[in-house]
């Protein structure tokens, strides 16, 4: 929780939207990622304004909650996110670093059982993390979290984590 508070706290006071005088690549357009973790996956990331992005993803999942218990049984698994992005919080010599949180939703299919409503998992996200928006490149590295709530199965809690590399292809 601490964690989260070190995130958004910043945003309290701050101007909202890149403040240089120049953008990056990494600011504007479509990029595509690949992200290790859990999930691992291919991203797509689309600004729709200075500090908003849709991020969706599909990938794989390799550990997914059944009514039993944590399996190791991997599954198919996507997300798409409303990204709003904070600029300038913390300073760097040469690029960006840029907070960022949102809510999405997400899905995956579990093939544990013959009962094909348990084979669904949904649920809310809430994303939050910090990308490296490189000067020169038309990269970014990311460190995402994305806690959620699955609400289809019963309630729970779940958690998802990455890092990532982002190529921005205009």
């Amino acid at each position: 929780m601490g964690l989260v508070f070190f995130l958004c706290a910043p945003a309290l006071e701050a101007e909202e939207g890149p403040q240089a005088t120049h953008k990056l690549a990494a600011e504007s357009g479509f990029g595509m990622a690949l992200a290790v973790g859990e999930p691992s996956a291919l991203s797509a990331k689309l600004w729709i304004s200075e500090a908003s992005a849709i991020n969706a993803s599909f990938g794989w999942s390799f550990y997914r909650r059944t009514p039993e218990g944590m399996r190791k049984r991997g599954a198919p698994h996507a997300y798409i996110d409303y990204l709003y992005h904070f600029f300038d919080r913390v300073k760097a010599r040469t690029g960006k670093f840029v907070y960022f949180m949102g809510v999405g939703v997400e899905g995956a299919y579990m093939d544990y059982n013959d009962r094909f409503h348990e084979k669904i998992f949904m649920g809310m996200r809430f994303p939050f993390g910090l990308s490296y928006m490189f000067p020169n490149a038309p990269v970014d590295v990311f460190l995402e979290l994305g806690p959620s709530i699955v609400v289809m199965r019963g309630m729970s809690f779940d958690m998802s984590a990455c890092l990532g590399i982002r190529y921005w292809l205009f």
